[in-house]
């Protein structure tokens, strides 16, 4: 198929298979990589791309840089890095705390919908606050 301008739909298909290629090679070198937010024109598109180094915990398990990142820097958030994992409840459901964006000031803490798989990002004195207000401590399935 040959694109004669970029569409909505050309540029989430091109994305998608060039996100597809990009992990078989970054599965080649232990790598983990993400594609970002798409930006086009009738005549050109990018996109970012990132790669990073997959660290493995005591379990084996990758590591995502923000989860590191939360067990570096959880303390200066008012927490613990021994959070990281685990659920705490909302008003709109339950969700796995995942990793922490440092650069992100107003919602730096990530964290999965254990159903959907969707991350979100919350504020760190939510969280702490979610924590007090309706303690779970389990970890997630």
């Amino acid at each position: 198929m040959k694109v004669a301008s970029f569409q909505k739909t050309d540029v989430r298909a091109i994305s998608d298979d060039a996100e597809a290629a990009l992990k078989e090679v970054a599965a080649k070198y232990g790598l983990a990589v993400s594609v970002g937010t798409r930006r086009y024109s009738a005549k050109d598109m990018r996109f970012k791309v990132e790669m990073v180094v997959v660290e493995e915990d005591e379990s084996g398990e990758a590591e995502t840089p923000e989860a590191l990142a939360f067990k570096r820097k959880a303390h200066l958030y008012g927490m613990t890095p021994e959070m990281l994992g685990k659920v705490f409840k909302t008003y709109k459901g339950y969700y796995k705390i995942t990793g922490l964006k440092p650069r992100n000031k107003k919602y730096p803490v990530l964290a999965e919908n254990p159903l959907t798989g969707t991350t979100y990002k919350f504020a760190a004195a939510a969280v702490a606050l979610y924590f007090k207000s309706f303690p779970l401590n389990k970890e997630a399935q």
